[in-house]
């Protein structure tokens, strides 16, 4: 099973709490609940001090809070990237154009 970047997961978790500390109060639930499951998501990973984040987290949080923390934990999924080729390429004009198109220096064109 692909879990992602556990440091990643845990900056996230970082930046959602401090978004319901910081934000308005009326989101701050949804933010809290964020941070939660990716900290659990790191913590799962065994990332440092994400346990202990989200468990400190879960003091300022609903039951039903934690409950949809914990089903956002479980729904989660790492997306596979795009492929390198089957990103489309695009072409400038000047990369088409044949040199023998190309008038050269010192012409009358």
């Amino acid at each position: 099973m692909q879990q992602g970047d556990a440091g990643a997961q845990f900056n996230l978790g970082e930046s959602c709490h401090r978004a319901s500390l910081q934000g308005e109060r009326k989101d701050a639930p949804e933010s809290r609940i964020e941070a939660y499951k990716w900290y659990r998501l790191a913590s799962a990973q065994g990332y440092k001090d994400s346990e202990q984040a989200y468990l400190t987290l879960t003091v300022s949080m609903t039951r039903e809070d934690v409950a949809a923390g914990n089903r956002r934990v479980v729904e989660f999924k790492v997306e596979k990237p795009e492929r390198a080729h089957d990103v489309p390429t695009f072409t400038s004009p000047l990369q088409t154009q044949s040199l023998s198109d190309t008038p050269s220096p010192g012409s009358s064109e």
